[in-house]
């Protein structure tokens, strides 16, 4: 049916009076240097392409390698941040109330049993409380 419908619009008469397609042909001195640039295009672009592999994969390796030495530095980082934690708890320990007692005795002092508060009046009077 859509044939049918086609062949009765253009009829077979009007398509052999449309003009025909002249063919083209290549002398063929401009032949040989219209492939000559073909291939010299094609030559560049490759060698473009393999020179930005080249380039990334550089790149990359350099990446690699800075990743590598971040991660030294980090661990040397959380070394010298648990070195530092262990002086920390040591000087908290010797500061500690009992140990500064023990480090008091062993100097030779001893402990207040009492303590006395001096109160001084405007008056003349002194007065001493326990």
């Amino acid at each position: 049916m859509a044939i049918e419908l086609v062949q009765e619009l253009f009829p077979e008469s009007a398509h052999d009076s449309l003009p025909r397609r002249r063919k083209f042909f290549l002398i063929q001195g401009e032949r040989s240097t219209t492939v000559a640039k073909k291939n010299h295009f094609a030559a560049i672009m490759i060698g473009a392409v393999v020179f930005n592999l080249l380039l990334l994969l550089l790149i990359n390796t350099l990446m690699t390698k800075d990743a590598f030495v971040l991660e030294r530095l980090k661990q040397q980082s959380a070394n010298i941040q648990d070195e530092r934690d262990a002086v920390l708890r040591q000087v908290s320990a010797l500061n500690s109330p009992d140990h500064l007692a023990t480090a008091a005795q062993k100097l030779g002092m001893v402990p207040v049993g009492t303590i006395t508060y001096l109160t001084l009046d405007n008056s003349s009077n002194k007065s001493v409380k326990r």
